[in-house]
């Protein structure tokens, strides 16, 4: 069921966090779970109308909740000043299971963050806030969410401008359009009792079905759930007939036109390798690489899997400078080619899609690991900057380290360029907040795609991760939707 408008009445207990929506990763989880968390500066009154910075969580789709450190007072919130706004929303089965039919259309997980978008242009400004002044941002499958609210038409007029952190809607099998790529909702419905592989592939009784699986315990529906096969994107987005009703390709071209903050860490995946990395380097060899990527979930994104694979194994593999059991070099075209399939391609592409359309985007990648950080990476060639790195520095959440002047300008620099973005719609606008640069916009003819290089000092730089145009520009169009930005 896609959420509801509730409107505040009686009291409510704020002197603490809600319980995260119901999901694996927390025992304390509950379904009463859709609740907003608004950070001020201290006495605020409705006559101060700040810019609102929106944050959505992530987590795959499958976990995560809208709790935030007291450190974003310092580095966001009194920088600027500005408001934030966190929400939880629902996650896994329960945020995204669905029938592809009007008895469970999905997206549930989706309407929820739009929800809590309506909800703060009714009622932020009683919190300070100015309606009209709204960023929305995330990281991961935060970054993902508010890129399927970018394209959702019900997203229509909620935001003026996007920060998107490693994750982007057209991200590798991602958003499904049909059983094909993914039918976690009737593997579910079978191990619940709530239907067979025949009645549900012939589309009978889904009123029954959702009925069956709406009368489980929360807890039932979980373990099972855990049970299933995994892989990255086990519940996520659907295209449907109401919040995303075409193909990606087509809402790309209707988005408002807002400006977008937009990118990645240099190393992705490095976190995902790092166990294989320490544990069994020598399995990083050419023929282990090309079937972790022919044997990936993520290839079923691509109607036209096996031509993409193909060419995606022409790009990334075949004849390279240095032997097919050389381990360090085949352990880091690994974390290259995931990384830029899973997270730096798909941003890039709809970074295009943003500047195609008209809109002032300002492209990162977030490339400062600290030397003390992560000390499990002690191979140097293999040291890399791990999926959700830059948080720590954005929302200034202290380290695992003893911090550095290089932490520290990191963290100042982070703070005033994401403060800016939320005050002006650009990170280093004339009149805002001193970085000592001017971000140039990405353009979206051509590849030399202009972007900041983010760590102690800021580095404007060409070629964003040169070989993750294929994701942007040749995957596609050998799947049959070439983007109107490629030559």
């Amino acid at each position: 069921m896609s959420a509801q408008r509730a409107d505040p009445r009686g009291f409510i207990n704020a002197t603490g966090y809600a319980a995260a929506c119901a999901q694996q990763w927390d025992s304390n989880s509950q379904e009463d779970c859709l609740y907003i968390n608004v950070f001020t500066p201290v006495n605020m009154t409705s006559a101060a109308k700040l810019p609102v910075f929106v944050w959505i969580y992530g987590g795959g789709f499958v976990g995560g909740n809208g709790n935030l450190g007291a450190g974003m007072y310092s580095n966001l919130i009194n920088r600027g000043p500005l408001i934030v706004v966190s929400m939880n929303y629902r996650v896994g089965a329960f945020g995204f299971l669905t029938t592809r039919t009007y008895d469970a259309p999905g997206n549930a997980g989706i309407s929820d963050v739009l929800e809590a978008l309506n909800w703060v242009q009714r009622y932020i400004s009683f919190f300070g806030g100015d309606p009209t002044k709204v960023t929305v941002g995330g990281q991961s499958a935060g970054s993902e969410a508010a890129s399927f609210v970018s394209l959702s038409p019900w997203g229509l007029g909620l935001y003026r401008g996007l920060i998107l952190e490693s994750g982007s809607a057209f991200g590798a099998a991602l958003m499904s359009y049909s059983e094909k790529t993914r039918n976690t909702t009737k593997d579910l419905a079978i191990r619940l009792g709530c239907t067979t592989s025949a009645d549900y592939d012939q589309g009978r009784s889904f009123h029954d079905i959702v009925l069956c699986l709406q009368s489980k315990k929360a807890a039932s529906i979980m373990s099972v759930d855990d049970q299933l096969p995994n892989h990255r994107m086990k519940w996520a987005p659907v295209q449907d007939t109401n919040i995303l009703p075409q193909r990606l390709e087509n809402l790309a071209r209707l988005r408002q036109q807002v400006p977008v903050l937009v990118g990645d860490v240099k190393d992705e995946w490095v976190g995902w390798d790092q166990s294989l990395i320490t544990n069994n380097l020598k399995w990083f060899t050419k023929g282990n690489v090309e079937n972790s990527l022919s044997s990936s979930y993520e290839m079923t994104y691509w109607d036209k899997q096996d031509d993409v694979t193909k060419a995606c194994l022409k790009k990334y593999t075949e004849n390279q400078p240095f032997s097919d059991t050389d381990s360090i070099q085949w352990a880091s075209t690994h974390i290259r080619l995931f990384s830029e399939m899973v997270f730096v391609g798909p941003a890039l592409r709809d970074a295009k899609y943003f500047s195609y359309t008209g809109s002032d985007v300002f492209l990162y990648s977030f490339d400062y690991l600290n030397p003390a950080a992560i000390p499990e990476e002690n191979i140097t060639a293999l040291r890399g900057v791990p999926h959700g790195w830059e948080l720590q520095y954005i929302f200034n959440d202290g380290h695992s380290w003893p911090t550095t002047d290089n932490d520290t300008k990191t963290t100042e620099l982070m703070g005033k360029l994401w403060t800016n973005f939320v005050l002006y719609g650009n990170p280093t606008p004339a009149n805002g907040l001193k970085t000592g640069f001017t971000w140039p916009t990405l353009s979206a003819a051509g590849d030399t795609n202009e972007y900041v290089s983010l760590g102690p000092d800021a580095i404007v730089s060409k070629n964003y991760h040169p070989s993750a145009m294929f994701w942007v520009c040749d995957a596609p169009t050998i799947d049959g939707w070439k983007p109107q930005y490629c030559a």
